[in-house]
């Protein structure tokens, strides 16, 4: 098989961190009430339009939200076509890392990861996925989706930045306030 090839034909990865000014007590409340965050209708900002893959919502699949096993069923937009897929928590670290795996449609395993650094934290998101239509879907999926996917990506950061900044200077300023 030509290199070229080869290369296409491997599971695309993405690999994206951002630095916040919050305690990652906030950051992982935001992770885990991640029905709600980072991308509420109210909180979308312009860059959203922009987006050409969209989270429409997402649905709990589980009474518990909480925890290894909770699934959950996303509902995206690419363009005009909307997919679902549903996924469940398959590794849960209180206030270090969730990682979920999808359950359905093409194999995906993604998770945010947690760390501290001064008095900052960094947010780690990874993604692994193999689109289906074997060596054709592969091709399609990282000429076409990949770099809408990684934009995708960067935006939920950016949004999960502001929440979980705006939240600590609340808090901060209400504490300072007493």
């Amino acid at each position: 098989m030509d290199e070229r090839l080869k290369r296409y034909a491997e599971m695309p990865r993405i690999a994206r961190e951002i630095i916040m000014e919050a305690p990652p007590k906030i950051i992982w409340r935001l992770m885990v009430q991640h029905l709600k965050y980072p991308e509420k209708e109210a909180e979308r900002g312009p860059e959203w339009d922009e987006l050409v893959i969209k989270n429409i919502k997402g649905e709990a699949l589980t009474s518990s939200r909480s925890g290894i096993g909770v699934r959950t069923r996303w509902y995206y937009k690419f363009y005009f076509y909307t997919f679902r897929w549903d996924d469940e928590v398959v590794e849960w670290e209180e206030l270090k890392k969730i990682t979920w795996k999808s359950i359905s449609t093409w194999d995906m395993v993604d998770s945010f990861a947690i760390a501290p650094v001064n008095k900052e934290t960094r947010l780690t998101y990874e993604m692994d996925y193999t689109p289906p239509y074997g060596i054709f879907g592969r091709i399609w999926y990282r000429l076409f989706v990949h770099r809408h996917l990684e934009k995708h990506l960067e935006y939920t950061l950016l949004q999960m930045k502001s929440s979980a900044e705006a939240i600590a200077k609340f808090k901060e300023t209400r504490a300072h306030s007493f």
